[in-house]
């Protein structure tokens, strides 16, 4: 188990443009949530989950980085993701 960790994600992977993009996502989904509880209180941002939940989900939305390496695709992931989030407050706010 421990041989495929290292072959999946090796110590080379986290190199400064990985932690830079994991850090865009996650403020990403932060800063959704912030905007998400402009009109209520801000009582999710006591709980652990909502920070837990946003790593997780930006650890999902780098993967693309993370297994191909090419920063256009990232770039572009996280455009989509912009564009799903944004239509998330507009339209559904579910």
């Amino acid at each position: 188990m421990k041989q495929i960790m290292k072959k999946l994600f090796p110590h080379t992977l986290w190199n400064r443009d990985t932690t830079s993009l994991l850090g865009c996502a996650a403020s990403k989904f932060i800063v959704f949530d912030i905007i998400w509880c402009l009109q209520t209180t801000f009582t999710s941002f006591s709980l652990p989950e909502v920070y837990v939940n946003s790593l997780l989900a930006a650890l999902l939305f780098i993967l693309p980085f993370m297994l191909t390496g090419k920063k256009w695709l990232e770039y572009l992931v996280l455009f989509f993701l912009d564009g799903l989030l944004i239509s998330n407050l507009m339209y559904c706010r579910t």
